[in-house]
């Protein structure tokens, strides 16, 4: 039975918000909200002929990115246009009331500091990335296909308004719109990035294995990118390029419960300097739905790009700069996403799961979030629960892969049960086929990348600083009554040239953007000796070093070694209560690994994919 929806939030508080933009933006919002209105009238009147949509103009500027694209992709089916009921009606989506989840109140200084951030999206865009935003949403009667998926049934819809499936009771009854999906052309994205480079900035493989070599620089040292060579060194056209993607959802505006899913990837044979700039990142997919996509849809969104991308594993002309052209095979090698980004698309559990990590099968268990905690009946106490992940030093945990998730759908399949200790039936955390793994060099567990902005600036290294600053004084780790002394320090710090946000004061320290505590960790971390026992300090310096040697862009065969040991040591001899052991911490672990495979963890980190995050649904937001 599906459980009644709460509306908890003031209307009121929403209206306002909404009111305050319309006010500052309500002739840029008019007249877009006219021309969209326009486009879509034009759009409808096509016709439809043979099941495929008729070619439309688009902008010359972005035309790759939405060519009416030939594929065999057998979900694509035929629809009417009578179906395509597209509503661009601004004041019904912008002053909407509240979402279908529950969304708590927001005093008025909250209101405020939001007002704030929303006008700084666009300021912080630079003149460039606006521009390619405006070429992107502006692609006037494009012919991208277009699907609906509704969400209580995961069905695909006809209409984007409603469910077209007779039996599920959003067909009548609506409460969340289905999520929009849009696929992108990504061979002729592809093809448009090559065509405008200098072709010194493409760096193909070479056609030999090579042998193995003293340092790594880029994802072409790690060992994932070496078996490809490998793999091909006997084929005619050995020649190939690699994608890494990334796959993040924003909320579209504040306040709002409607998301924004971008599916973005980039090609890491271009030079390191202009692989992440915003001409050259690839769109492979945007979605958009008022909550976020099940796993379900998830997948349904995930089979018409792998489609795509296996065809695109088969060699094909593409011309490189002006004058060359080159045979060239395109492979998804590695996926660096957020944790909750992760279960979606590995289609696993939650990261604070009994089977919650993407990279092994470590079984956490729960226990009180306050340490000294006792079990309570009371009706208006409650303990509350937290799920750890300890891992003893000798006990090495199964590492996911795709072999071993055929092993456990086998043994699933004939019957067999998994029970845990505390006799409940489980799958180690695999849930379904992850998309992804029809790919040719896609592993279920090797190539989900670890990133450092999540897992370590905003997971593992926020935990330490909250148990300094926020544990009682009693504590011998506690350093809050350190704080202004502390602040004067950071302040004496000479940071590099290149920093572009330095730490402020640490009793903000959950207001601290991710570069801020990346400095505060790599170059700051000194400053605690004097204010930390030795045993924390020690401690939190194996985390610093394992890092630095993760980011550095020269790893030796025995610095890679000597980062293992640190980071391994950093969860194996963690000094505090054990109840902090939660999956952020865990997950530190296995960083070294993905070096091993992957190259410096700066060439996949999600930090090079905020300024595309950031541009496309603060585009969407501003039209």
């Amino acid at each position: 039975m599906r459980p009644r929806i709460n509306f908890t939030k003031k209307n009121e508080t929403v209206k306002r918000k909404n009111r305050v933009h319309w006010s500052n933006h309500k002739y840029e919002i008019s007249t877009k909200r006219m021309r969209n209105k326009a486009n879509v009238k034009r759009l409808q009147e096509q016709k439809c002929s043979h099941g495929a949509l008729t070619d439309l103009k688009i902008d010359d500027v972005f035309a790759y990115l939405s060519i009416n694209e030939n594929t065999n992709d057998e979900h694509a089916d035929d629809f009417d246009n009578t179906d395509l009921d597209i509503d661009f009606d601004f004041d019904n989506e912008y002053f909407a009331d509240a979402d279908n989840k529950d969304v708590t109140d927001d005093d008025e200084n909250e209101n405020e500091e939001d007002s704030e951030e929303d006008e700084d999206i666009e300021s912080d865009l630079s003149e460039k990335q606006v521009k390619f935003g405006k070429e992107f949403f502006n692609m006037e009667s494009s012919s991208i296909p277009i699907r609906d998926y509704d969400d209580l049934c995961n069905n695909e819809s006809n209409n984007p308004n409603k469910c077209t499936d007779s039996y599920c009771s959003y067909s009548t009854n609506t409460l969340v719109a289905p999520h929009t999906f849009m696929i992108m052309n990504i061979q002729q994205q592809i093809q448009q990035v090559l065509r405008s480079i200098n072709q010194n900035d493409l760096h193909l493989p070479e056609t030999r294995c090579r042998a193995s070599e003293e340092s790594m620089n880029d994802i072409q040292d790690g060992n994932v990118y070496r078996n490809i060579l490998y793999s091909l060194k006997n084929e005619r056209q050995p020649n190939f390029i690699s994608l890494t993607c990334n796959i993040d959802g924003v909320a579209v505006y504040t306040s709002s419960e409607q998301s924004m899913w971008t599916f973005t990837a980039c090609i890491n044979e271009l030079k390191r300097t202009i692989r992440f700039s915003m001409e050259n990142i690839i769109v492979l997919a945007i979605s958009v739905g008022r909550k976020k996509p099940s796993r379900v849809i998830m997948q349904k969104m995930l089979s018409p790009i792998v489609l795509r991308l296996k065809e695109l594993q088969k060699p094909k002309l593409y011309q490189v700069s002006v004058n060359s052209y080159e045979m060239l095979r395109v492979y998804l090698i590695g996926i660096s996403n957020d944790k909750p980004a992760n279960s979606l698309v590995q289609n696993q559990p939650e990261p604070n799961a009994l089977y919650g990590c993407s990279k092994c099968e470590i079984a956490g268990y729960t226990t009180a979030a306050k340490i000294h905690a006792t079990p309570t009946t009371s009706k208006k106490i409650t303990t509350t629960y937290v799920r750890i992940f300890p891992t003893p030093a000798n006990d090495r945990p199964q590492m996911r892969s795709n072999a071993r998730w055929h092993e456990i759908s086998h043994a699933l399949q004939n019957g067999h049960q998994f029970i845990c200790c505390d006799k409940k039936i489980h799958s180690y955390g695999y849930l379904g086929e992850c998309e992804f793994t029809n790919l040719a060099f896609v592993d279920r567990g090797i190539s989900f990348m670890c990133d450092t902005l999540h897992t370590i600036y905003h997971g593992a290294f926020k935990r330490l600083l909250k148990l300094w600053i926020e544990s009682s004084k009693k504590q011998p780790w506690s350093i809050s009554s350190f704080l202004p002394l502390i602040t004067i320090d950071l302040a004496n710090i000479r940071y590099p040239s290149t920093t572009t946000r330095a730490p402020r004061n640490l009793s903000k320290c959950f207001k601290l953007k991710a570069n801020e505590s990346r400095v505060l960790l790599l170059i700051g971390y000194p400053i605690f000796k004097k204010y930390l026992p030795e045993v924390y300090y020690n401690h939190l310096k194996m985390l610093a070093f394992g890092i630095t040697i993760g980011e550095s862009r020269n790893i030796s065969s025995k610095n890679l070694n000597d980062m293992e040991l640190l980071l391994s040591s950093f969860v194996d001899n963690f000094p505090y209560h054990e109840r902090y052991i939660v999956q952020n911490i865990h997950s530190v672990k296995h960083f070294a690994k993905t070096v091993n495979d992957f190259g410096p963890l700066f060439n996949y980190s999600t930090f090079n994919y905020e300024s595309v995050i950031g541009m496309v649904p603060s585009r969407f937001y501003f039209s």
